[in-house]
């Protein structure tokens, strides 16, 4: 489990980093999925730790390069402030499926982001998701 373990911006640049080495690449070859096939994982726990926008912009970024969809991503009690924020909003757009659950609470958004989070919702065709 990743939530309250005390990950800092460093441990998610880290993380990318091994992400992008040959984690992602290895499992889509297990999988026996193409490149260009969405590499899709159920949900990504990170509330309660200590990292900001440098860690996830960072993540964001190797997530969106090897085309990761979650369905859950819980970001809570972090402080990830206007930049982390337009960063999760990058990755809400260029996702390859929905997000189904955000948790983004307890952080330090300011209006911008918020607005660029709701906008990137708005525009994907996915939302509102059926209940």
């Amino acid at each position: 489990p990743l939530k309250g373990q005390g990950i800092s911006d460093q441990d998610l640049l880290d993380l990318a980093d091994f992400l992008n080495a040959r984690f992602l690449a290895d499992c889509r070859y297990e999988l026996r999925l193409a490149k260009s096939a969405p590499l899709t994982l159920f949900e990504l726990n990170l509330g309660n730790n200590k990292f900001g926008d440098k860690g996830i912009c960072t993540l964001v970024d190797a997530l969106l390069t090897h085309r990761v969809q979650l369905r859950k991503l819980w970001l809570h009690s972090n402080h990830i402030s206007s930049n982390g924020g337009c960063a999760v909003a990058r990755f809400i757009k260029g996702s390859p499926g929905a997000v189904e659950e955000l948790h983004l609470s307890h952080n330090y958004l300011g209006r911008a982001a918020v607005r660029e989070l709701l906008v990137a919702a708005a525009h994907r065709p996915e939302y509102p998701l059926p209940a």
